[in-house]
């Protein structure tokens, strides 16, 4: 169980720091939106949105753990 929520972890750690750098290419540059919108379900950054999310809940838990 502890393996698979370190794979888990890592996996979402991953997906955070790709949609990351995909922001990056795309900001300010709607050609290198359009490009990146074709490779995602429906055209949305919704499940990047999402991973970015769950990278964010998980420093805070863990920040909050060892002020604690």
């Amino acid at each position: 169980m502890i393996q698979n929520s370190g794979t888990h972890m890592e996996n979402t750690i991953l997906g955070s720091f790709t949609s990351t750098l995909v922001g990056f290419v795309i900001m300010n540059n709607q050609n290198n939106e359009m490009i990146a919108r074709k490779y995602l379900r429906d055209g949305q950054f919704k499940e990047m949105v999402a991973v970015l999310k769950q990278y964010y809940e998980f420093l805070n838990l863990t920040v909050s753990v060892s002020v604690a």
